[in-house]
């Protein structure tokens, strides 16, 4: 990703945590934050390189690994924001990625798996955790996430969801799919043999999942020291 960027993106998240939402990093310490990376499995990425080289990444998230009563959600938004960190460093490495890959953000393709989304997540869709999203959304670079899936979704979920759908922005709405099964919309970035079977694709799990993330970042030096600068602790 181009540097410039990069630290305009993490300046504009960090004005929101420190003074736009003053409490967004609260109680949340670096050496915990890396150990929850490490334990909760929250997350798996999917990549694929297409012929040109240009990197794609599915984001899994399952919400039935989620306790947000363990895990609040601005220490989520920290921990998808360097699973992603992770997952680039990992994909750039590859030989399949091109060099003009490396310059350029990945095109981004959300999977979240809703079964067994609970009150205990429904409570955290506020009006105000929704605007923070937008925000956060807003923050990245302009057409850089393709498609967001929620999978698996249930009465609870769809309720839910269509309390908050209607502030969201409208090239942010036209781009989430709310469905049983379905995930035909994440085919025209991604075609079925690059998808794993675990969620609904052709190719075989170990084949296409990025492995090792908690141990990339907890191996990173250069982490650490971003996350001391963001938590103000040096």
């Amino acid at each position: 990703m181009d540097p410039v960027l990069l630290i305009k993106t993490v300046k504009t998240l960090h004005h929101l945590g420190s003074v736009t939402y003053p409490n967004f990093y609260k109680g949340i310490t670096p050496t915990q934050l890396i150990s929850t990376f490490r334990k909760a499995k929250l997350l798996r990425i999917i990549k694929h390189f297409g012929d040109d080289g240009k990197l794609s990444l599915i984001l899994l998230f399952e919400a039935a690994n989620w306790d947000p009563t363990r895990i609040p959600n601005p220490e989520m938004r920290i921990i998808f924001a360097f699973y992603l960190y992770a997952a680039l460093k990992i994909a750039h490495r590859d030989p399949r990625c091109s060099a003009k890959s490396r310059s350029e953000p990945p095109t981004l393709l959300h999977i979240f798996d809703t079964k067994g989304f609970s009150t205990s997540h429904a409570k955290i869709f506020s009006f105000r955790e929704t605007l923070i999203s937008i925000r956060l959304y807003n923050a990245l670079p302009k057409n850089v996430t393709k498609c967001v899936i929620f999978r698996n979704s249930g009465i609870l979920f769809e309720k839910t969801y269509s309390f908050v759908k209607w502030l969201l922005p409208y090239d942010m709405r036209k781009m989430i799919h709310v469905c049983s099964d379905d995930i035909s919309p994440i085919f025209e970035h991604v075609p079925v043999e690059g998808v794993p079977k675990a969620v609904g694709g052709l190719a075989e799990n170990d084949e296409v999942f990025l492995a090792d993330l908690e141990k990339e970042l907890d191996a990173d030096g250069g982490l650490h020291t971003l996350l001391n600068m963001i938590f103000d602790r040096s």
